[in-house]
């Protein structure tokens, strides 16, 4: 799949086009992948080193976290200068308990399943070295495993919290 199978669609405000959002041309949204946006960014984004490492960090957060609903809709493009553009930021992010085991996106060599050993298998697609990429997976996790208390303070009930913070740590022994 190259460049040309993505569109952006501009939203027009009173200064001209302000974000973007990424569309398949085809709408199979199951053969985009995290990289391929990461490829769309090299090209559009104004610090693609920044918002190739953002990407990951969010790909990271979403598998960790039991987010399968990390469809393309949910990454859009911030015009940032005259010709460039940015991330824009991460918005409907939560854990979906019962659709655990696939990602929306493909996610790494092993398509879209969501672990850990995937997250690590291309991270040179996003920029990063293999050090770099467990670096940010395991960061990632130190602030998810800690997740019973946001669920807690969000006012989850004491079944909901349990739950919710069982799939936040369902990755522990790959990461201890």
């Amino acid at each position: 799949m190259g460049m040309d199978s993505f569109f952006a669609t501009p939203t027009v405000g009173s200064r001209g086009p302000t974000h973007l959002r990424l569309t398949r041309v085809d709408a199979v949204e199951s053969a985009v992948s995290y990289y391929r946006i990461a490829d769309v960014l090299k090209k559009v984004s104004d610090d693609a080193t920044f918002d190739m490492r953002e990407l990951y960090k969010r790909m990271a957060f979403n598998v960790l976290i039991g987010n399968s609903d990390d469809h393309l809709k949910q990454t859009g493009l911030l015009l940032t200068s005259a010709s460039g553009y940015s991330l824009a930021p991460v918005f409907d992010v939560l854990p979906h308990p019962t659709q655990l085991g696939l990602q929306a996106l493909i996610i790494g060599n092993e398509g879209r399943v969501s672990s850990v050993s995937n997250l690590l298998s291309t991270p040179e697609r996003f920029g990063l070295a293999a050090d770099e990429a467990r670096s940010i997976v395991t960061d990632m996790y130190a602030v998810v495993r800690e997740a019973s208390g946001f669920f807690e303070a969000a006012g989850c009930s004491g079944a909901e919290v349990r739950m919710l913070s069982n799939v936040c740590t369902r990755f522990a022994a790959d990461l201890v």
